[in-house]
């Protein structure tokens, strides 16, 4: 979002459909961590001039079918992380939006599930937390509230 050509917020719509959940959820968190830190710097290097730091969030859309088991992982170089064993890949976008924000990579982030089928209907659901769709858009709506006038990338 961008107000009198300066930006306030940015963000990133992600969609996860299945079957090869796995190995889209190590690609997709690759490029979601890589992102955020290459905003963060261009933000430290200037690249948004000397305003506050721009609000960003990071949205994610994950097919219901098969992403509510568990999914084993094993690793040949490194353990993998104690709350990432066993939970389903659904538990782990929640997981990765929750350190998104922890550790301030981004401002906001959400994941929901819905079926191929909701097309027409919108239907979803989210954990009710931090990380649910009322606190995304609450948090994206707040720099536009007192400015008025913001305008989508």
């Amino acid at each position: 979002m961008l107000h009198k050509d300066r930006l306030v917020a940015a963000g990133g719509l992600v969609s996860h459909v299945g079957p090869f959940f796995s190995d889209h959820f190590d690609r997709l968190a690759e490029r979601t961590i890589s992102a955020a830190h290459n905003f963060r710097l261009a933000y430290a290097e200037g690249a948004f001039g000397t305003r506050s730091r721009p609000l960003t969030g990071w949205l994610m859309v994950v097919d219901t079918l098969g992403s509510h088991t568990p999914v084993s992982d094993t690793s040949r170089h490194f353990p993998v992380s104690p709350e990432f064993e066993r939970v389903s890949l659904q538990q782990r976008y929640r997981q990765l939006c929750q350190r998104l924000m922890r550790e301030r990579l981004n401002s906001t982030a959400c994941v929901i599930t819905s079926p191929k089928s909701a097309l027409a209907s919108g239907q979803h659901a989210d954990f009710g937390d931090v990380t649910d769709l009322r606190s995304f858009v609450a948090a994206l709506a707040w720099p536009a509230a007192p400015v008025g006038g913001v305008s989508a990338l």
